[in-house]
């Protein structure tokens, strides 16, 4: 059992075992800072106490942009309440950058928030994933980059080159040779 969060005043569980379809629901935090803080602690905790989960992955944050200060503090509040939740239970856990998700989970980082957004929501879409919301949408994002990290196997599955696209093969081999990295093709015999 794998578990991703998407941590904000909405957030987004998806949990699952590596190879299938997650499963997905909201959490919404109300009330005081550390009344949303305390919350978030004893929901992961039970969430982890009843899954006994392998490995808990975590989107960090994105901080700046109009955020201001309480609202940067409430994010990174929630992430280490589910952080510490873990980590009382020994359950092995990761952040992971958001750029780094959108590489594996997309094949790219989008330009702006909607183009991200919905750009995540296709991609689920297309490997047949369902959910409710954007935040359970982004949940998943993270559940596939964990189930990646902790088992191998699964990595190739998901990535965008390989998932059940509708993408013609011709298109597949021209994105499988685009150049990356400063890496040049030549021609020749």
């Amino acid at each position: 059992m794998i578990i991703g969060l998407d941590l904000a005043t909405k957030s987004g569980v998806a949990f699952g075992c590596a190879g299938s379809a997650p499963e997905t629901y909201q959490i919404v935090f109300e009330g005081s800072h550390e009344a949303r803080l305390l919350d978030c602690f004893v929901n992961m905790r039970r969430l982890f106490k009843s899954n006994q989960p392998e490995f808990v992955g975590i989107e960090l944050p994105i901080m700046g942009g109009k955020a201001n200060l309480r609202a940067t503090m409430l994010k990174t509040g929630l992430v280490n309440a589910a952080r510490m939740a873990a980590y009382s239970l020994e359950i092995p856990h990761e952040m992971f950058a958001t750029q780094t998700l959108d590489r594996h989970f997309l094949g790219h980082v989008p330009k702006g928030r909607q183009n991200r957004k919905n750009a995540i929501m296709r991609q689920c879409e297309l490997l047949g994933w369902q959910a409710g919301t954007q935040d359970e949408f982004d949940a998943m994002q993270v559940w596939d980059y964990a189930a990646a990290w902790h088992n191998r196997k699964h990595a190739i599955a998901s990535l965008p080159l390989f998932s059940a696209s509708k993408k013609s093969s011709k298109h597949i081999r021209a994105v499988s040779r685009k150049p990356r990295f400063g890496t040049r093709f030549i021609k020749g015999g």
